[in-house]
């Protein structure tokens, strides 16, 4: 969980700021003037880098208290900026200037709530399928590495008593040629020598 701290609140006052501000500047919300869309691209690219930041600094939870908390109180003031500036206007005036001063808090707060929503998918596709694994689910993991590591191990020991035991099979076979072969050429000397001497006795 991220640490609650002072750039906390500020960047909360910030952005309420951000977000009122279009309260106190005359722009329109469907404008197509150069001066509207220029402070609306304006506003909305800091409510967007701010509520980014607020992910940054604190966690989901703080986090979407205080855009909810930052929600009441623009709309307080969109209200009470309404009632004070335009008290001499008509009752259906003031409810539609109030409308329209909600509606802009409201759009830069969505874009800031976006921002903050957009670091926070993010941050989670970056890091590892289980990031926050319980300290069992580590030990089980340990435990079958192990068991596979001993199933590699004793599968290498048994490959080295099979190559053995051929080895000492090969061996046993040419010590039983060598030995066949012996007893064949001694036969053969014993044989030439009777040959030899019958010859020599004629």
């Amino acid at each position: 969980m991220k640490k609650t701290n002072i750039s906390y609140y500020l960047v909360g006052i910030l952005i309420l700021f951000i977000v009122t501000a279009s309260n106190f500047v005359n722009i329109q919300i469907l404008s197509t003037e150069f001066k509207s869309i220029a402070i609306w691209f304006i506003l909305s690219s800091l409510g967007f880098i701010f509520g980014w930041i607020l992910n940054k600094i604190s966690d989901w939870k703080s986090g979407g208290t205080l855009l909810i908390i930052i929600l009441i109180f623009s709309v307080v003031i969109a209200i009470f900026n309404s009632v004070v500036n335009y008290s001499q206007s008509g009752i259906e005036s003031k409810i539609i200037l109030i409308l329209t001063q909600v509606l802009k808090s409201l759009l830069l707060l969505s874009v800031t709530a976006f921002g903050f929503s957009f670091a926070e998918n993010l941050s989670k596709n970056c890091l590892p399928e289980n990031p926050t694994q319980t300290e069992s689910e580590i030990n089980l993991k340990i435990q079958n590495a192990e068991e596979k590591a001993r199933l590699i191990i004793k599968e290498a020991e048994n490959i080295k008593q099979t190559i053995i035991q051929d080895s000492q099979t090969a061996v046993k076979e040419l010590e039983q040629n060598e030995f066949k072969l012996k007893i064949k050429l001694n036969e053969l000397i014993s044989a030439e020598k009777e040959i030899l001497s019958k010859y020599e006795q004629k």
